[in-house]
C-alpha cells in the first residue's frame, strides 16, 4: 500500500510543478527582472519600518497582470481596491519604469502627504502605507503597455495580501522604525516619478472586499 501512495504523491507533485512552470513561463525574462527589483525594493523599505519581508506570489502576479492589461486597454485604472497600488505614465519620450522606480514612487507618499506616524490613517499616503503594512506577507506585480494618440503609456499594478489600509488596524501595522525625515529631502528633486503615480481611491474598511478579486 505504501509504494502506491508514494507513486500517487509523486505524480501529484509533478503535476503541481508543471502547473507552476507553465504559469511562470508566461512572463518574460524582463518581466521577472522587473518583479525581482520590485520585491527587493519593497523589502528594503519594509525593513526600515520593522515589517517582515514580502514574497512574490504567482496568483497575485497573474491578477496584477490582468489589472494592468485592463488599464492599458481602457487607458486608465478604474475601481481601484484596497490592497492595490497602481501607477501609470503617458509621455512624449518613451521611458520604461523599473521595479525599483515604481516602488520608490509609491513609497514617496510619505514625503508628499504631511504624513504623521502618530496618526497614520492618511488617504494621501495609501501607497506608502501598503508597502510597509506589517500584516501583508505576499504580493504580485506586473506591467502593461499601450499607446494613446501616438504617446506611449506604461501601466503597473501591484496586488497585496493581506491588504493594508484597514480601518482600526493602522497603529499595529505602521511603524516609523528607522525612518528619517532626511530621506524626503533627497527625493524632492525626483518627485516627477511620484507625480505620475495614481493615488489609490475607493478604499474600503475591510479585507473581504479586496479579496473578492481573486
Amino acid at each position: 500500500m505504501a509504494p502506491e501512495i508514494r507513486v500517487i504523491f509523486g505524480a501529484t507533485l509533478y503535476f503541481v510543478s508543471c502547473m507552476l512552470s507553465d504559469t511562470l513561463s508566461a512572463f518574460t525574462a524582463q518581466d521577472k527582472k522587473f518583479q525581482r527589483d520590485a520585491v527587493r525594493t519593497h523589502n528594503v523599505f519594509r525593513a526600515i519600518h520593522l515589517a517582515p519581508a514580502l514574497k512574490l506570489d504567482v496568483n497575485l502576479t497573474k491578477l496584477a497582470k490582468k489589472l494592468a492589461d485592463e488599464a492599458a486597454k481602457s487607458h486608465g485604472f478604474r475601481n481601484i481596491q484596497t490592497g492595490e497600488n497602481v501607477f501609470e505614465s503617458t509621455s512624449t519620450n518613451y521611458r520604461d519604469v523599473s521595479g525599483r522606480e515604481v516602488t520608490e514612487a509609491w513609497y514617496q507618499d510619505v514625503c508628499f502627504s504631511n504624513f504623521d506616524f502618530k496618526h497614520p490613517a492618511n488617504n494621501l499616503a495609501s501607497s506608502f502605507l501598503q508597502i510597509i503594512w506589517k500584516d501583508t506577507t505576499k504580493f504580485g506585480i506586473a506591467k502593461s503597455f499601450s499607446n494613446m494618440r501616438g504617446l506611449p503609456q506604461v501601466f503597473i499594478a501591484a496586488v497585496y495580501r493581506s491588504p493594508g489600509n484597514i480601518e482600526g488596524f493602522y497603529h499595529e501595522n505602521v511603524s516609523k522604525g528607522r525612518f528619517k525625515k532626511s530621506y524626503c529631502k533627497k527625493v524632492q528633486t525626483r518627485s516627477h516619478m511620484h507625480d505620475k503615480k495614481i493615488q489609490n481611491v475607493d478604499y474600503t474598511s475591510n479585507k473581504e472586499s479586496a479579496e473578492q478579486r481573486i
